[in-house]
């Protein structure tokens, strides 16, 4: 969960990779 937040702070792109990875 904190992983996910620092990635997210230093790329606001990686939640779409995020959810796409997740979401077939």
């Amino acid at each position: 969960m904190i992983r996910k937040a620092f990635v997210m702070q230093v790329n606001p792109d990686a939640h779409e990779e995020y959810q796409r990875r997740h979401n077939p």
